[in-house]
């Protein structure tokens, strides 16, 4: 058996409104799984287990005046993959990697927008971490996600995979 492909390239790129209610749907997803992840963080990360994502964040903020907004968002995107690492379930980590790809680009019109001013608040998370703060921890990341306007309606590109066709000679 031959593997064809058709004279069109196999990945193609399509265009996708998202409407308004779906970035507020993808954000409180986002805020839910990370709420969640946290919770669980408070019960079985180390105190070691911390220490990367603080180093890392610490890194972020010594160099944000001169670091792109666009290199912001990867870098914050980065923590709370890392932060809901913390929590040990791999399909929370899949699913905000799934959730992120959607929002990056509202992300990144938010940060140019708002500017730096949540990123102190990374580190009070990691800190009610390792005190196991369990009763606060929700209550802070739904308050720094609730401060997140909900933008107007947008196209975003993305990309979609297309298997090559089979066919025989």
């Amino acid at each position: 058996m031959q593997i064809c492909r058709p004279s069109e390239s196999v990945s193609a790129r399509i265009i996708r409104e998202l409407k308004r209610h779906d970035i507020f749907d993808l954000f409180e997803l986002r805020r839910s799984i990370e709420a969640s992840a946290v919770q669980l963080a408070v019960a079985r990360a180390d105190f070691k287990d911390v220490r990367a994502p603080r180093k890392f964040w610490k890194d972020v903020i010594k160099n944000k005046a001169r670091t792109p907004a666009t290199e912001l968002v990867i870098r914050d995107e980065e923590f709370h993959v890392g932060l809901v690492a913390l929590s040990g379930n791999n399909e929370m980590v899949r699913a905000l990697y799934g959730i992120n790809a959607r929002i990056h680009f509202v992300r990144w019109v938010d940060l140019e927008q708002r500017g730096h001013d949540a990123f102190a608040e990374h580190l009070e998370i990691l800190d009610a971490i390792e005190a196991r703060d369990v009763v606060d921890l929700p209550a802070q990341i739904r308050s720094k996600m609730a401060a997140i306007p909900c933008p107007p309606p947008m196209h975003i590109v993305t990309s979609a995979y297309r298997p090559p066709i089979r066919c025989s000679s």
